[in-house]
């Protein structure tokens, strides 16, 4: 009895190993819990660095806008600079096209004026009206040709058939129309319905029906 006293008395084999079981069950048990433990701090690390770089590509979208916002504020301010500057120019053309068809005008009122004759008549004015849609209104005064002079009775009117004066008007006029000849088609153009003849500033007639007809004809 002393003896077992002394060394304690020995469990019986059963329950040896239960205990060792139990033992091995308590580690294994601390093992998983340390690397549970592990694993959740891993992961809160991952999760933190993830919204480290998921902040700085945050940063980095921002600042992307923002610069694609100035850029696009830039446009806006150049375009409409450019249309502000567009317009100035489509004036400037707008002023530039209307001189150069007033000078044309001119030039040839000056080159028809003394310068067209036929054996009848003399060109001695010539008009050039622009009406709205761009298009003329012409008006030729004549001077008489020493043989028509003889015929005319004045006011306008002449000792001569209606056929052979028409002839005659409509060669004058197809003279003047032959050189007017514009370069370019924004320059006004020539209406053969829009024509008067006169003489000493009295109507022989015009070509407002379509076709010359004489004042006495309408």
């Amino acid at each position: 009895m002393e003896q077992q006293a002394m060394h304690g008395e020995e469990l019986p084999y059963h329950q040896q190993y239960v205990v060792q079981q139990t033992s091995l069950l308590q580690r294994i048990a601390l093992i998983a819990s340390l690397t549970l433990a592990f694993l959740a701090i891993c992961g809160l690390v991952l999760l933190n660095q993830n919204a480290i770089e998921t902040r700085a590509d945050y940063n980095d979208q921002q600042k992307l806008i923002e610069e694609q916002r100035k850029e696009i504020a830039s446009l806006t301010r150049s375009t409409k600079a450019l249309e502000k500057n567009a317009a100035l120019i489509a004036g400037i053309d707008n002023k530039t096209m209307s001189l150069a068809s007033a000078l044309f005008l001119l030039y040839v009122q000056h080159d028809v004026e003394g310068g067209v004759v036929t054996d009848d008549f003399t060109v001695e004015k010539l008009r050039l009206n622009v009406t709205n849609n761009n298009i003329l209104s012409i008006t030729i005064d004549v001077e008489n040709q020493p043989q028509m002079a003889v015929n005319y009775k004045g006011s306008g009117g002449y000792d001569l058939a209606d056929r052979e004066l028409r002839a005659k008007s409509k060669e004058i006029i197809a003279a003047v129309k032959n050189r007017y000849n514009p370069a370019d088609d924004s320059l006004p153009r020539w209406d053969d319905s829009n024509v008067y003849l006169t003489v000493k500033n009295y109507a022989i007639g015009d070509t407002t029906s379509g076709e010359f007809m004489l004042v006495g004809e309408k």
